[in-house]
């Protein structure tokens, strides 16, 4: 048996299928793809020597999956380079990109631009950081990079240790290391520091 009305149908789909192609994909498949990275390296010194660390925190999403990671590394003048825990992954439940998710070995108070408190039991260590002065910003489309400075204090076991932190914020729409492997970036995160005298 024919039926006449399955052209009509074919047309229809046809159509549906035609206006399905030229609708505009809906901006959260790329809000949904996204990294996040702050970064601090302090620099003080007291009447012991001179102390250095650095801490980047770094979170991303991709479709609706949340990650999050610490890099830290700390020297002491007179130690040398010192172990810190609490580096590598975490689970970024909290689902924050904005604002740094507590980890089991870092807790963070407060915002770069308000001042920022960043503490370790673990370590035995607090970095206390001034509202950051941003020093120079290079908004793009898609991304958003910012380097500041500001005075800090370091408490690092009976120390209390004066200096400085430069900074880096980072903001990338569409893109997120963490949970892609992308060609012309190196395959992992990177850290390299070098100590002169």
């Amino acid at each position: 048996m024919h039926d006449r009305n399955i052209p009509r149908k074919i047309h229809a789909l046809g159509v549906m299928a035609l206006l399905f192609c030229l609708l505009p994909v809906h901006s959260s498949a790329k809000e949904n793809l996204a990294y996040y990275s702050d970064y601090f390296s302090f620099i003080g010194r007291d009447a012991v020597g001179y102390v250095a660390f650095a801490l980047d925190n770094n979170r991303g999403v991709d479709a609706g999956a949340y990650q999050a990671e610490h890099f830290a590394v700390m020297y002491d003048q007179k130690a040398g380079w010192v172990s810190i825990t609490g580096t590598g992954d975490y689970d970024n439940s909290q689902k924050r990109l904005e604002q740094i998710p507590d980890s089991p070995g870092f807790k963070f108070k407060g915002n770069a631009e308000a001042g920022i408190t960043i503490r370790s039991k673990e370590n035995a260590l607090a970095l206390k950081i001034d509202p950051m002065v941003t020093r120079l910003s290079d908004p793009k489309e898609k991304r958003l990079q910012r380097w500041g400075s500001a005075q800090a204090v370091l408490t690092w076991k009976e120390r209390s240790i004066p200096g400085r932190v430069i900074y880096e914020y980072l903001v990338v729409h569409g893109w997120n290391r963490l949970s892609r492997t992308y060609a012309g970036t190196w395959d992992n995160f990177q850290g390299f520091y070098l100590v002169l005298d």
